[in-house]
């Protein structure tokens, strides 16, 4: 598959430019330069998932860890949700000696290699011997995976033109579908043969079509110029300080009512990776030089120690006292300079909250894809009750399910085309929100070899299609200045309720009410986005919202070189 991605991208290149023209014109557009790098990108992206999802727990059932703890393992996705703290990183650091092939391509280099470095060591731990040591390389899995996704998503938007933007988001759809699906299986024969370890190291060969496809497609247009306020004031670095106690003692406190420490850990990473940004913003603010930032190091060093040593050892309370006295002693020093030196410059999170109705669109963001989620999170649950063995359920899931979802992106890809973005977002929405319905008929049914195929290929069918109208628009919504981290909180903002409330309440709400009414309950939490973007469409809020990545690029005049341009007159 790996081979077959890049295979792709190189024939391209290598075909005359007239090639296309042979095609059929339906299926032309998906043979362009920019969608077939989407293609190899969605690979690399979808295969992450897998080895935190659905690998990782056949694995964790297989050594007989308790089915809470297993659930519990899903608030790993959170690190997704999270991506959009250090997104900045991204847009804004270049990678040293790596730089020089470009920002994107670079990025791509580095974060490749520390997903499949992470996926190699959490096929090595035993979960048996340390499960904690499991649920810190899953993080670190997430972590890489979800960094990998910010490189991958900027370079796919900037690559692509928009009117590319349904079919590029299509073509991703397909290789993440491809990657993901790919990976799981691979793991699942090796690990048979060979054992975990050599399955995940296997699998991390799926780092490879995204690293290559920066390396032969070359570094995306840099269509605008990127700006970033240079400072952060006192209130908003305080209240990110003193958020922290609260956020940490509350996720630690789920943790030990689900018995897995994932949730405070994840409280851990939304601290560590944006603080150096944030405070040497800070420290500019207060007319400091943001060298000034090393002083992170110290909190960032405690929790390690805190990690290592236990959060009651000497070492980790003398370097987070220090940290934290630094950090408040920071946070403390008054503004210097004028604000005229920001004056036009804003970040990439004020720039969509000034839009107008940026609180509607986000809500939006939030609780439309909330029913989908929680759904789609409890379907081996679903099964494994209903008796379908595991053969059964690879079929229906994999086979059927994959086949389904191939043809709704096809489908997505053409309704995109054919019927422009509002209408084909609305059907989706809809579609997406029956199909939490069809499990609601399945677990009435009980088990039936036709319902299960009509329910899984109805769901996937509905997916594929809502993977690409949905992404699109929220591809459509980045401002070209700030793509990486925009399209980061959007994605983010997809998903984080729906996992959240999976891994912490899902299980025990379908034991208490059972499976039809929780996946009723699924199909009404989903109407409520279908009438948002309803009234969003209405009103016209949809084409107010559109950012610098969903509006054409203007038209460049033509110039005749025969004729001396005439100088311009002055003002």
């Amino acid at each position: 598959m790996i081979a077959l991605a890049a295979a792709f991208v190189l024939a391209h290149r290598a075909a005359p430019a007239d090639w296309r023209a042979e095609l059929p014109e339906g299926v032309r557009p998906y043979f362009q330069r920019a969608p077939l790098a989407a293609l190899a990108l969605g690979v690399s992206s979808g295969f992450p998932f897998a080895m935190i999802g659905a690998t990782l727990t056949s694995r964790l059932a297989q050594e007989g860890i308790t089915k809470s703890a297993v659930t519990a393992f899903a608030l790993t996705f959170l690190a997704y949700n999270l991506k959009w703290a250090w997104a900045p990183i991204v847009d804004k650091l270049r990678i040293p000696l790596l730089g020089g092939l470009g920002a994107r391509r670079s990025w791509l280099i580095v974060t490749g290699a520390a997903v499949a470095a992470a996926v190699v060591l959490l096929g090595s731990l035993d979960p048996k011997a340390s499960l904690s040591a499991v649920v810190v390389a899953a993080i670190l899995v997430g972590l890489a995976g979800a960094t990998f996704d910010i490189v991958i998503d900027a370079y796919r938007i900037e690559l692509l033109d928009p009117s590319q933007l349904g079919v590029g988001s299509g073509m991703s759809q397909y290789g993440w579908r491809i990657g993901s699906a790919s990976a799981g299986a691979l793991a699942l024969v090796v690990a048979e043969q060979f054992g975990w370890h050599a399955a995940y190291a296997a699998c991390a060969i799926f780092a490879l079509p995204a690293v290559l496809t920066g390396l032969i497609v070359g570094e995306p247009e840099h269509k605008v110029h990127r700006e970033w306020p240079e400072r952060m004031r006192q209130r908003p670095y305080l209240i990110f300080i003193l958020a922290f106690t609260p956020l940490y003692l509350a996720g630690s406190w789920i943790d030990g009512r689900l018995g897995v420490e994932v949730l405070g850990n994840m409280v851990l990473v939304g601290y560590l990776f944006p603080i150096f940004d944030l405070s040497a913003r800070r420290a500019r603010d207060a007319g400091l030089s943001s060298h000034v930032t090393w002083a992170m190091l110290l909190p960032v060093t405690g929790v390690v120690v805190a990690l290592w040593r236990g959060w009651g050892s000497i070492e980790a309370m003398i370097l987070l006292g220090a940290g934290a006295a630094a950090m408040l002693v920071l946070a403390t020093l008054p503004s210097k300079g004028s604000a005229a030196a920001d004056k036009g410059k804003v970040g990439p999170l004020v720039e969509f909250f000034q839009r107008e109705g940026a609180w509607v669109i986000f809500l939006f963001i939030l609780v439309h894809k909330l029913g989908d989620t929680l759904a789609n999170l409890t379907l081996r649950l679903l099964f494994n009750d209903l008796g379908y063995t595991n053969s059964e359920i690879a079929f229906y899931d994999v086979i059927v399910g994959f086949a389904a979802l191939i043809a709704g992106i096809f489908v997505g890809g053409l309704m995109y085309a054919q019927l422009g973005l509002k209408r084909s977002v609305l059907i989706s929405l809809v579609l997406m929100a029956v199909s939490n319905f069809s499990f609601a008929a399945l677990a009435a049914a009980g088990q039936s070899n036709l319902g299960m195929a009509a329910a899984m290929g109805f769901e996937n069918f509905a997916s594929g299609i809502g993977g690409v109208c949905v992404v699109a628009f929220l591809s459509a919504l980045a401002d070209l200045r700030f793509t990486a981290t925009q399209f980061a909180l959007f994605s983010a903002g997809a998903s984080i309720l729906g996992r959240f409330l999976s891994g912490t309440l899902a299980g025990g709400l379908i034991e208490r009410i059972g499976y039809v009414p929780f996946y009723l309950l699924t199909t009404a939490i989903a109407v409520p986005g279908v009438l948002l973007f309803w009234w969003m469409m209405r009103t016209g809020l949809v084409d107010r919202s559109i950012g610098g990545a969903g509006e054409p690029a203007p038209p460049v005049e033509p110039r005749d070189w025969k004729t001396p341009k005439a100088p311009k007159t002055p003002q």
